[in-house]
């Protein structure tokens, strides 16, 4: 039903472009994949994730080691503390990772919309200083079926926003 809605709205929208508008396509893929903000905060995202795995190692060390001494000990009731003392670190370690994994995917979630609000407001600016009526996004979901290559302006705007972005990191 959504996409026959959105489908609906396009075919409205490109039904009443008079022939003045001028009107082009990005590809969101490529604006997204390729905007230098975004590579920077995959970066972030890499060495956040790194930490997660630091933390895995830990706690995988320390199970590792009183298992070995597990198989040292002689003693039932020493054995009966070391497996009790495993599964306490195997229940910290679980919910550790539980409490990363949120926060790791929150961050996720928050810097994906960051990244796609910034790319919509350098879109609409870069729209507006080149008189653009329509800037439509190609994103292979069905919602634009066929573009005109020649309607095709993903170069100039990934070059217009990551030029953008560079000038707010250069006055930094």
């Amino acid at each position: 039903m959504k996409v026959k809605q959105t489908l609906f709205i396009l075919l409205i929208i490109l039904c009443s472009c008079s022939s003045k508008d001028k009107n082009a396509y990005v590809e969101l893929y490529t604006i997204y994949n390729d905007y230098d903000y975004t590579k920077e905060q995959k970066v972030k995202l890499t060495e956040i994730k790194g930490l997660g795995d630091t933390l895995k190692m830990k706690y995988e060390n320390r199970i590792d080691s009183l298992y070995l001494v597990l198989e040292n000990v002689n003693q039932n009731t020493r054995k009966s503390q070391l497996l009790l003392e495993i599964e306490q670190v195997k229940e910290a370690y679980n919910q550790k990772q539980n409490e990363f994994l949120q926060s790791f995917n929150l961050q996720v979630k928050q810097i994906d919309e960051l990244i796609w609000k910034r790319i919509n407001q350098n879109i609409s600016e870069y729209g507006k200083a080149n008189n653009y009526s329509y800037i439509f996004g190609a994103e292979g979901s069905g919602s634009i079926m066929y573009c005109d290559s020649t309607l095709n302006i993903t170069s100039e705007v990934l070059l217009f926003i990551n030029n953008k972005y560079q000038d707010v990191n250069n006055e930094k």
